[in-house]
């Protein structure tokens, strides 16, 4: 079952095995149910011993959270105003919030350039909003908050209710409980580092080109650094705070299973493209058969492809500069034991195939048809 921390806390405060919550304010999205007891948890609203009937919309671990009109009597209601009822105080203190802390360390701000501070203060925002789904915001921690960062990422109506410190995440932070992400670390993320450290702290560096190289590891200092790589390659790997921190979160809170398959839960097609023609060109063999040569990926790795990479077959459309068919193992199999001759640092097979063989081979074909010779 997939852990919502806020949820099962909320439970054992109140000491309750199932809980019915009837919540009167409106809250968009998925995981109500984490998102009720998140805010309860932060204080954002508060509960009260009131009977309302309605329908349970959500539910985790015994907690069932009731709205509109329905035959379901709550508990208790919800709620960010005042209401009647007698009011339930709730205090949790930290050690019954299991889960990592995702730090991110604003140090180096100032250093942005304006369209980088908007999205860095964008990608902190929707960071906040993964972990109101499966922990709580008291697992963000915001470090070296300078005025200017605070109101920036306060600005508006926008309520944050995680840790912020003016401190550096190295003044503040126990070293031996704590792993900083660099795609250069000294280890590899693996499902058992999720649950070896409590702190796990990002670098809040928004760079499309090179100015912040080398910037994460100077910031770590002598704090161990672990990187996340895919395939043992950080090509593909999501860079966005937010992304990065939905890989830790899928990984502690069960969604995913393994750190390949929680990469691809967050990499967006676009990063996966990054990936592509480096898989590709590795993969995939060329021939010449029935007038023309061919780029030919076999099903097997088309498909192995598929497993750990987030894309569709419209971005193998945007790396490559011609088309791609897959086909069989079996035409796979032949075309490599085929003759073969060099062409510009290439090799080139000339399998002895029949037209209705390579027709009857062909899987798929992705891309603009060049010719006709396949159905």
């Amino acid at each position: 079952m997939v852990k919502r921390i806020a949820a099962e806390a909320l439970l054992k405060i109140l000491g309750k095995d199932s809980l019915n919550v009837y919540l009167n304010y409106h809250l968009r999205g998925q995981s109500i149910a984490n998102k009720v007891a998140n805010d309860l948890i932060v204080n954002r609203s508060k509960l009260y011993e009131k009977k309302v009937s309605g329908k349970i919309v959500d539910s985790h671990y015994g907690l069932n959270i009731v709205r509109g009109k329905g035959p379901i009597e709550s508990d208790l209601v919800s709620s960010r105003k005042p209401i009647d009822g007698k009011h339930i105080e709730i205090k949790v203190s930290d050690s019954l919030l299991e889960g990592p802390r995702i730090v991110v360390d604003v140090r180096y701000y100032h250093l942005h350039k304006l369209h980088e501070r908007i999205s860095l203060i964008e990608q902190l925002r929707v960071l906040t909003n993964l972990l109101r789904e499966y922990l709580t915001e008291r697992h963000v921690i915001i470090a070296s908050v300078t005025e200017d960062f605070q109101k920036d990422f306060m600005k508006g109506p926008y309520d944050f209710r995680g840790g912020i410190h003016k401190e550096t995440f190295n003044e503040i932070l126990p070293r031996d409980e704590t792993v900083v992400l660099d795609p250069y670390g000294e280890e590899e993320l693996t499902l058992e580092t999720m649950f070896e450290y409590k702190y796990f702290v990002i670098g809040g560096i928004v760079d499309r080109g090179n100015r912040f190289n080398g910037y994460t590891k100077k910031m770590a200092g002598n704090f161990k650094t672990i990187r996340i790589s895919l395939e043992g390659d950080i090509k593909g790997v999501p860079d966005r705070i937010n992304r990065i921190a939905e890989i830790l979160v899928y990984l502690y809170c069960g969604v995913a299973r393994s750190v390949k398959e929680a990469i691809k839960l967050a990499q967006a097609p676009i990063i996966a493209r990054k990936r592509l023609p480096t898989e590709i060109k590795k993969r995939a063999v060329r021939f010449e058969a029935l007038g023309r040569r061919w780029l030919a990926l076999s099903l097997s790795d088309y498909e192995e492809l598929k497993d750990f990479m987030n894309f569709r077959d419209v971005d193998i459309e945007k790396v490559l500069d011609r088309d791609l068919i897959i086909i069989t193992d079996e035409l796979f199999e032949k075309i490599l034991k085929s003759k073969s001759f060099d062409s510009y640092g290439r090799t080139i097979y000339v399998p002895n195939v029949s037209e209705e063989e390579f027709k009857a081979n062909i899987i798929k074909h992705v891309g603009k048809k060049r010719v006709e010779y396949y159905g």
